[in-house]
Formats: structure tokens, sequence, C-alpha cells
């Protein structure tokens, strides 16, 4: 009994009164310790080499490659509105206002 007492007396609260609410502590125990930002910056240059650009030697055709050209830039591009609204002029709004 006295050893569940001092095991209780020594552990931290579960909660934390905020703003008159409890709200739950989420302590986060890693073992892992950060990367220097050496390590970081070696890591960082070894992935982007990884990454490169579709080559045109994975189409068969040159048509295939145009293809994917299209297809690409129709999925990245932003369609444009056919028809733009008129904007009203705000110099001449007329404001109602009572009469006396």
């Amino acid at each position: 009994m006295s050893d569940e007492e001092s095991d209780l007396q020594s552990s931290l609260s579960p909660a934390v009164k905020v703003g008159g609410m409890r709200i739950a502590r989420h302590v986060r125990e890693s073992e892992e310790k950060p990367l220097p930002k050496s390590e970081l910056m070696k890591q960082a240059a070894e992935h982007n080499s990884e990454i490169t650009a579709v080559s045109a030697t994975d189409f068969a055709t040159r048509e295939e490659r145009e293809c994917h050209d299209r297809t690409v830039k129709a999925m990245h591009s932003k369609p444009q509105p056919s028809l733009t609204k008129p904007h009203p002029d705000p110099s001449l709004r007329i404001i109602q206002q009572p009469l006396k």
C-alpha cells in the first residue's frame, strides 16, 4: 500500500487546468536525439539528388512525350473564366436616406 501511495504522489497530474478547464498534457518521450544541422543538410542533399525529371527515353514515341507534357500542363494550370463579371463604379452608388 505504501508503494502505491508513493507512486501516486511522485507522478504528475494527468491534466493541467487552463482557463477553467482541464486539458490533458501529452508528454513525448523520444529516444531519438535530433540530428545536427550538418547531418540534416547532408540528408537533404542526398534526397534532392534522387529526384529527376521524366527522361525522354521513358516514352516510346514523340507523340507520347508531347501528350504527357500537355496532360501535366493541363493539370497544373488554373482554368481562366470565359466571362468576367462587370464591376460597378463605386462613385455611382445611391445611398437610401430617409426624408425629414
